[in-house]
């Protein structure tokens, strides 16, 4: 990964300035169809020596109501910490969490609020071991 500084020409009375980082890097993205007909997508960084991973994916059409499991394709030093939201722009009132992160993976759970017939959702998640002791 290059990282370049961008010059600083001119900075206006007032202003703070500003540094810019652009970054580029290649990598792979591995995408697996389940059986539900729903896909997972996985995307991890795996820290160099002691440091921290990340790891992150793409879990589409988790019915509201329901769960699914996502299990890490390499397990985490020690159990990571999860984020998860909605990757569709539905209209749908719905919230979506994360449960039970171990180093091997968690579970996502999806819910309807209000009534109605329930949807699908997608759902993107990030885990991470930074900061963990």
């Amino acid at each position: 990964m290059a990282l370049r500084k961008a010059p600083l020409s001119h900075t206006p009375v007032g202003h703070e300035p500003v540094l810019l980082l652009m970054t580029k890097q290649s990598e792979s993205v591995g995408h697996a169809e389940l059986v539900s007909g729903g896909q997972t997508s996985l995307h991890s960084h795996p820290g160099g020596g002691s440091g921290p991973a990340l790891k992150s994916g793409l879990e589409s059409a988790i019915t509201e109501g329901t769960t699914r499991a996502v299990v890490f394709a390499t397990a985490f030093a020690s159990a990571p910490d999860v984020v998860v939201s909605f990757a569709d722009n539905s209209a749908e009132q719905s919230t979506c969490s994360a449960y039970s992160p171990t180093t091997t993976g968690f579970t996502i759970r999806v819910d309807k609020v209000g009534g109605g017939q329930s949807k699908s959702r997608d759902v993107f998640w990030q885990a991470t071991d930074a900061g963990n002791p």
